[in-house]
């Protein structure tokens, strides 16, 4: 449910009372250290315990709400358990041992004491039921303006679209709480033998009924062409890596004689742009002094015909670019995009675009020179012929339109 924490205490460093406001339980793991002293109050026990809590130390560990839910700041209260005991309120105590797990189940109070330097690790899980509460316990933290550690909507989606979650979970996602979140959400059955079509930038999520076999692929419509570089940069910002490169799309596009001079023009204006961009990197990185080494094989001698960083990342589920170009092009290791026309390579073996290629020197004053390549698969001169064809393509389409009566 949650990424793994990991805990590191010293002699009488404490846990304070606590409860999952998610009302997920959680397992914690001790490595190795000292023993962890464990306090637990049943959560049938609540009433007393925030009785109890109230009278010991009012002012600090109660919301100003007083009928707040969640009514007890996360790790902000820690009391002596005799304050609790005298006020009839049921405490469990455990001493786990290195190399051993302790379970807190949902919606029990927890506390712990470190009896000596401990390295520890816990994480969240949900048991299948919890589904039929999650909904209650999301309601209960923003009321009490508590800040959750996941998207409610994003789980759901992602359990709705899992292909090893069982029919029996899946029966239980609340996909009728998105609804009533104000969430419009369609509904579609798609049949054999029929076709669905997801629209551009719309959230699509699907459940098989049995065993099926589809196929799909991207499309692009011309007026996307206005808003594709808006698109690969929030991925670079996002450090999404993208299915295709931008550069070798535009040039396939450019040079292809079926496209007509609406869409010429479109893609020329963003082939001159990243023209220009790539003119300014390639300049400054050459002041640097930095290698320029010609990919006489479209590919750097690194990748010997295959991405090598990219196997590991490739997904067979996943679209794959449509170019004849079986290379695929190398992911910089910082922004994942994915660079055609030239890259960046280090010493060290990273694969770098333009621009982070330039920053790493900024960062690395002391790198050598040599121990960084400018691998050139497109020259300047290639990107200026595909731009002025395309110019001349224009032109002659206009003339035709021109001459026709």
């Amino acid at each position: 449910m949650t990424l793994p924490t990991i805990h590191v205490g010293m002699l009488f460093s404490t846990s304070c009372w606590y409860r999952d406001p998610h009302g997920l339980p959680w397992v914690e793991y001790l490595h190795y250290g000292a023993q962890k002293i464990w306090y637990s109050v049943p959560s049938h026990a609540e009433g007393a315990f925030r009785t109890a809590m109230q009278d010991v130390m009012p002012m600090h560990t109660l919301r100003s709400h007083s009928h707040c839910p969640i009514w007890l700041p996360s790790d902000s209260a820690m009391v002596p358990i005799e304050e609790l005991l005298k006020r009839n309120v049921p405490v469990s105590r455990a001493v786990q041992e290195p190399g051993s797990f302790v379970v807190i189940f949902q919606k029990c109070f927890a506390s712990s004491i470190c009896c000596g330097y401990a390295v520890s690790e816990s994480v969240n899980f949900a048991p299948s039921d919890w589904l039929t509460t999650c909904m209650d316990a999301f309601m209960m933290m923003e009321f009490s303006r508590e800040e959750a550690y996941f998207s409610i909507e994003r789980f759901l989606c992602n359990v709705a679209t899992d292909l090893k979650v069982d029919a029996n979970v899946l029966s239980q996602v609340p996909i009728e709480e998105l609804l009533k979140r104000n969430v419009p959400v369609s509904r579609a059955v798609q049949e054999p033998g029929s076709f669905v079509v997801i629209f551009q930038k719309c959230f699509a999520s699907s459940i098989c009924c049995g065993y099926a076999v589809s196929e799909s692929v991207n499309f692009a419509p011309s007026d996307w062409l206005t808003t594709c570089m808006d698109a690969f940069m929030m991925m670079e910002f996002s450090r999404e890596e993208a299915y295709f490169s931008i550069e070798r799309f535009l040039c396939n596009v450019a040079t292809d004689l079926k496209v007509d001079a609406n869409v010429l023009s479109q893609v020329l204006s963003k082939l001159e742009a990243l023209y220009s961009k790539e003119e300014e990197l390639l300049t400054n990185l050459k002041m640097r002094g930095v290698t320029f080494v010609r990919s006489s094989q479209n590919v750097s001698k690194n990748h010997e015909g295959v991405d090598r960083k990219n196997v590991k990342r490739s997904d067979s589920s996943r679209p794959k670019d449509a170019s004849n170009d079986e290379v695929e092009e190398p992911v910089c290791d910082v922004c994942s995009r994915r660079s055609y026309f030239s890259w960046v390579e280090t010493k060290s073996d990273m694969n770098l675009c333009l621009k982070h290629g330039e920053r790493f020197l900024k960062k690395h004053p002391k790198t050598k020179a040599a121990d960084i390549k400018v691998i050139i698969r497109k020259s300047k001169e290639e990107i200026r012929s595909c731009i002025n064809k395309a110019k001349s393509r224009i032109m002659e389409l206009s003339q035709r339109k021109l001459s026709k009566p």
